[in-house]
């Protein structure tokens, strides 16, 4: 029992720990313009200097933004060998994620 016990505390722990590697909401930031990638037009975010980074395609064809930054909470996050993606969604269902090395 006392095993079972120390397993699920270090599950826990680690779990936070991950979670505590990506990036407060707060500090994702929104490219002033917006750009292309793989033939989508939206936006580049990063957080801590550029070292997170994600991109979220617009809305709609109008160029209506997906995010809204300031509604953004941190949903869950996945560690790989290399690095670690976060993801968020706002408070209308937008979501983003974002990806750093470790």
């Amino acid at each position: 029992m006392r095993l079972i016990s120390s397993a699920l505390l270090a599950l826990l722990m680690s779990g936070s720990a991950l979670a505590a590697t990506c990036p407060e909401p707060k500090d994702i930031q929104e490219a002033a313009q917006q750009s292309t990638q793989d033939g989508f037009e939206g936006y580049e975010y990063s957080a801590d200097k550029g070292k997170w980074k994600g991109f979220a395609p617009n809305a709609d064809d109008q160029g209506t933004k997906e995010i809204q930054l300031e509604t953004l909470t941190l949903q869950n996050s996945r560690e790989g060998d290399k690095s670690v993606i976060c993801r968020y969604q706002d408070a209308k269902g937008g979501a983003l994620s974002i990806s750093g090395r470790k």
